[in-house]
């Protein structure tokens, strides 16, 4: 198979912005563990729910409570 010109940059300029985008990606997920101030757990709960679209927000909150009753 053979691209034609139009089809060549087509290719570049999506994987270019699929790059910026997985830059932005991940510097939000970044902010956002910075600003929640999470145990390691719970940023496991968090990457499922933000990345994985799994799980809660309201379910995350429960088990991040439970843990922090569980060390007092």
């Amino acid at each position: 198979m053979k691209f034609t010109s139009e089809q060549r940059e087509l290719i570049k300029e999506t994987r270019a912005k699929i790059s910026k985008m997985q830059i932005e990606q991940n510097e939000l997920y970044t902010n956002l563990l910075r600003e929640l101030n999470l145990s390691e757990r719970s940023e496991d709960w968090i990457f499922d729910y933000v990345f994985n679209q799994y799980g809660t927000i309201k379910s995350i909150e429960s088990k991040s409570s439970k843990k922090s009753q569980h060390a007092t």
